[in-house]
């Protein structure tokens, strides 16, 4: 397919999304601004805003806006919007905008501390225009954002484009970018398999994620270029009365040889510092006996070993389920998927037979 001529197959990056929205925004109090595209700025307002009823007759709207946090520390909110009403702000509008890229540390609880002391009427919305989980945006919400996906975006910005002016048209070339991604998204369906690209692939494991509520996917970066990832099936062990280990299957497509797909049985410790400070004549101790009764325990043929390495999260054995010359279909994918899950559910239970090793939890 043939790409549209279209700014932002270039401007890509989230300082160009923060830009588009805050234009977006400021277009209601712009004087030459159309009536329709007024229309869209407040229907984009009110997306934000919620349930939450604001009358207000100004909007101010600054990027970057420097906020103060706990120790003197120095946050910088992607786009600060104040609603005034007779030149008095009353109520703030806090963005933290995403393209493909997920929150950075704690910075959302970390905004919502350095402005609680203001007194005006706050809200906090995360804008992702990428491709997320249904369970990430749920872990957001619980941190007191509201969550604006791509979807939500296009409906705010659904309009007459004949109604708009000439300097307006930006905002049709970012719609259809937006429907693009969209439809990149969900045509996985439409597009052999041997096709696909990234947006292709997390369609996919969309559809994956629909089939069962415990998927969490991703984009997992590592110097070798990364990959996007589905994690699943974790099952958490108390190892020696000492420590927990989580164990799961994660489904794998890498970014630079992406016509590739494996499943991976990883293995993953939070304890992982305690260990190396607390050890010091051995600190991977307890990471190497686990490790070597697990290895022996999946020694079988279906899966294949993984080099020994120690660290937070390492890979026990993997399968590849997708190979660069392969064509399947989408049903034979999923069939050889479910057959790795059901190793893995078998496997899983020899490792409870252990006498060292107690099962906690099961995702």
């Amino acid at each position: 397919m043939v790409k549209k001529h279209n700014i932002f197959e270039f401007a890509t990056s989230e300082l160009s999304n923060d830009a588009i929205l805050c234009w977006i925004i400021n277009g209601l109090g712009h004087l030459n601004s159309s009536s329709e595209f007024k229309k869209v700025s407040m229907n984009f307002i009110k997306q934000m805003l919620g349930e939450i009823k604001v009358n207000f007759d100004e909007v101010k709207v600054e990027k970057q806006k420097q906020l103060i946090g706990a120790n003197d520390k120095k946050l910088y909110i992607d786009i600060f919007v104040e609603l005034r009403l007779n030149g008095v702000t009353i109520h703030t509008i806090l963005i933290e905008d995403k393209v493909d890229s997920g929150e950075s540390g704690n910075q959302l609880l970390e905004y919502r501390s350095a402005i609680n002391n203001d007194l005006n009427d706050k809200s906090f919305v995360f804008i992702n225009i990428g491709n997320r989980s249904s369970n990430y945006k749920e872990r957001i919400k619980h941190k007191g954002w509201s969550v604006i996906d791509r979807n939500n975006l296009l409906n705010c910005i659904n309009c007459d484009v004949n109604l708009l002016n000439h300097e307006e048209g930006l905002l049709i070339q970012y719609r259809n970018y937006l429907t693009d991604l969209e439809n990149e998204f969900n045509n996985y369906l439409k597009i052999d398999v041997k096709d696909w690209n990234s947006y292709n692939v997390q369609g996919f494991f969309q559809s994956l994620e629909n089939d069962k509520t415990e998927y969490d996917w991703g984009t997992v970066y590592n110097p070798s270029g990364g990959f996007i990832a589905i994690w699943y099936m974790k099952h958490t062990f108390l190892f020696k009365q000492q420590i927990e280990f989580s164990v799961y299957l994660q489904l794998e497509y890498p970014f630079k040889n992406n016509k590739d797909m494996r499943v991976a049985i990883k293995i993953s410790t939070n304890k992982y510092d305690e260990l190396e400070s607390e050890n010091s004549e051995n600190p991977y101790k307890y990471t190497e006996d686990f490790r070597k009764i697990l290895a022996d325990i999946f020694d079988v043929k279906f899966f294949t070993k993984s080099r020994k390495t120690n660290a937070k999260t390492m890979t026990l054995s993997y399968k590849s389920i997708l190979e660069s010359n392969e064509n399947p279909t989408i049903s034979v994918l999923r069939n050889r998927i479910s057959v790795a899950e059901n190793y893995f559910n078998l496997l899983i239970k020899q490792v409870c037979i252990n006498s060292d090793i107690i099962l906690l939890g099961a995702d």
